[in-house]
């Protein structure tokens, strides 16, 4: 509980909701310690920051695994 205090994770997944392709992937590899945010191939609005502010591009699908 400490280390995931300190140092959370977080896995950022752009994905197309229609034909999901790393959703499942993570779905078939649970991490107690991850949170994982899925958003929607070309959400524009409310999108999640990546670690140092950085917005992930929502154009195509991608994941990002972040800490803090």
């Amino acid at each position: 509980a400490c280390a995931l205090a300190l140092e959370p994770l977080k896995l950022v997944i752009i994905d197309n909701p229609d034909s999901s392709s790393l959703v499942p992937v993570t779905n078939r590899n649970p991490d107690l310690r991850r949170i994982d945010i899925v958003v929607p191939v070309g959400t524009e609005a409310n999108r999640p920051l990546l670690p140092g502010g950085v917005l992930p591009p929502t154009d195509k699908p991608g994941a990002w695994f972040c800490t803090g």
